[in-house]
């Protein structure tokens, strides 16, 4: 939790200071820390309804989401050429 807020507030910092690109990373990073920490409190707290033996399943998914997002956030300035199926022109 203490992570995505520092990164949520470094996001903001850069913002702030016209560094958009930088900006946009922190951002994202704390939208990854932030989620992360609700999957995490609310599977430990009941909130989710999930049980206890696909709480690993569970947090396997998430974070194979996260990795896919980040993948393609990755890949995507290398232009179209690579993300060739997804390429609308």
């Amino acid at each position: 939790m203490a992570t995505g807020l520092g990164t949520l507030l470094a996001a903001v910092w850069a913002m702030s200071l016209g560094q958009s690109a930088v900006a946009g990373i922190f951002g994202i990073f704390s939208g990854f820390w932030l989620s992360y920490a609700a999957l995490i409190l609310g599977l430990t707290h009941g909130w989710y309804a999930i049980p206890a033996a696909d709480t690993a399943a569970t947090i396997e998914l998430f974070l194979l989401a996260w990795l896919l997002v980040i993948v393609l956030l990755t890949l995507a300035p290398c232009g179209c050429r690579l993300l060739s199926p997804w390429c609308l022109h």
